[in-house]
């Protein structure tokens, strides 16, 4: 009788839960032993089962979504509810609600405009006008190759 591997016995049907994990941030050693399988043969896995590491990604790219969308909040600031419990003296409980408000976070601001808009947005801009510089140069000289390559041709 022929044995099932572990893949069949322990991944196959877990897929749903890798997917899970990966979105919850969990390490892939991690994701490992709670499968039962070591780290070397998982990786044979995701070499010889295209569906695991479709899994893996479909979770990691869930999570960078709820990341971005965290991170766009956080850099434009936003209104939030926040509860105080009290108890008075004679035992009894009470609860204030206050509105506050939560300023836009500069740094998050920077990482969003760094990450998102690269053309117009950087940390040295005149790095980025000497490279700018130095591409066209580049270009140049490629024009100018071609030009003389021409020539010696002709």
């Amino acid at each position: 009788m022929a044995r099932k591997s572990k893949w069949d016995e322990y991944v196959e049907p877990r897929l749903g839960d890798v997917e899970k994990w990966a979105r919850a941030g969990v390490e892939e050693q991690r994701i490992c032993k709670a499968l039962g399988v070591s780290v070397q043969t998982w990786s044979v896995y995701k070499h010889q089962h295209p569906e695991l590491v479709e899994a893996l990604k479909s979770g990691r790219q869930e999570a960078l979504a709820e990341l971005d969308a965290a991170l766009f909040k956080r850099a434009c600031g936003y209104d939030y509810e926040e509860s105080d419990t009290y108890i008075r003296q004679e035992g009894k409980s009470y609860v204030v609600k206050h509105k506050r408000h939560q300023a836009p976070d500069v740094a998050a601001i920077h990482l969003l405009k760094k990450n998102w808009d690269k053309e117009n947005w950087t940390d040295n801009p005149v790095n980025t006008d000497i490279k700018r510089a130095e591409l066209e140069l580049k270009q140049k000289l490629a024009d100018d190759k071609d030009w003389v390559g021409l020539c010696a041709l002709g």
